[in-house]
């Protein structure tokens, strides 16, 4: 019998086979991306091994990084320690930390992990790997002390609303919260929010009546004071939303005013203490807006 001759395929026919062996060639592709991206999804028994291998060998003045910031396993697998969830670990600041345990999975942090080594004084440690997740630790090097962290010392602060310069008390502090009204918004605050892609742990203080204070006493000052700010998205997505102002008084004297925009992007502050860095201080916030709709507003704040 004689062989087809090539050049009797119609060219119709030629057209179709080449649509069907395109088509089969993707099909083989896409298969194969599938297969390969499922071997590098985590699992949680990878996540646990991670988890396991950080808790063993956590040190005080330690931090821990989990990025993706979504990555709820690598959260879980590290409870008890102080995560931070985030999706960019070289853009955050983990105030005293000696050391930095970043537990990454989707490959997530290879290109902030040659970002953070290039700094002066950061040197890379060591590396693990458990299936999908990866782990490294970093040495932080020398860095500035934090002297006093509002949030955490949250409980020492006086916290009360002003109307038209009449003062009313949130009452004492009671788990976790002073409560200021009976509007479930209207209380200050320890709590976790996503901002900028990160959960992050921050003060609410929803804006309300004239302004809303935090009084500290004898605070150990140091030279700076830093206050990060933001919205939470839902505040900002208020379209005719307004700025979130915090007027900061030392000893007494309006000492400056920082703004938030209309954003959920975290805005970074910095105030000199002056001279008298070393002494104790008295320090307020007092918290407002030319109007006080959905201004969910939250804050970080801290001496050095």
């Amino acid at each position: 019998m004689d062989r087809p001759n090539p050049s009797h395929v119609k060219p119709g026919n030629r057209a179709g086979l080449a649509a069907l062996l395109l088509v089969a060639a993707s099909l083989l592709y896409s298969l194969w991306f599938y297969l390969d991206t499922l071997a590098g999804v985590p699992s949680d028994d990878d996540w646990k091994h991670a988890g396991a291998l950080v808790k063993s060998r956590f040190q005080q003045g330690d931090a821990v990084a989990v990025t993706p910031y979504w990555a709820f396993q690598g959260e879980a697998a590290l409870r008890g320690l102080p995560v931070t969830l985030t999706q960019e670990p070289q853009s955050e600041s983990f105030g005293d930390a000696a050391r930095l345990w970043v537990v990454s999975g989707f490959d997530r942090f290879d290109g902030g992990l040659g970002e953070m080594t290039a700094r002066p004084g950061v040197t890379y440690r060591e590396h693990a790997s458990f299936g999908g997740v990866a782990v490294d630790l970093l040495d932080l090097g020398a860095q500035a002390r934090t002297n006093f962290d509002f949030g955490v010392s949250l409980d020492r602060a006086e916290a009360y609303m002003l109307y038209d310069g009449r003062k009313q008390g949130c009452g004492p502090m009671r788990d976790g919260r002073f409560v200021c009204s009976d509007n479930d918004w209207n209380w200050v605050g320890l709590t976790r929010r996503f901002i900028d892609n990160t959960m992050r742990q921050v003060i609410w203080a929803h804006p309300e009546g004239s302004s809303v204070n935090l009084q500290f006493i004898d605070v150990p000052a140091g030279k700076k004071l830093y206050i990060n700010t933001a919205l939470t998205l839902f505040g900002a997505t208020l379209p005719e939303g307004t700025p979130v102002f915090i007027d900061v008084y030392i000893d007494g004297v309006l000492r400056q005013s920082v703004e938030q925009p209309n954003t959920s992007r975290m805005t970074y502050h910095v105030i000199d203490l002056g001279e008298a860095a070393d002494a104790p201080r008295d320090i307020r916030f007092s918290i407002r807006s030319p109007q006080n709709g959905r201004r969910h507003f939250v804050f970080q704040a801290y001496t050095r």
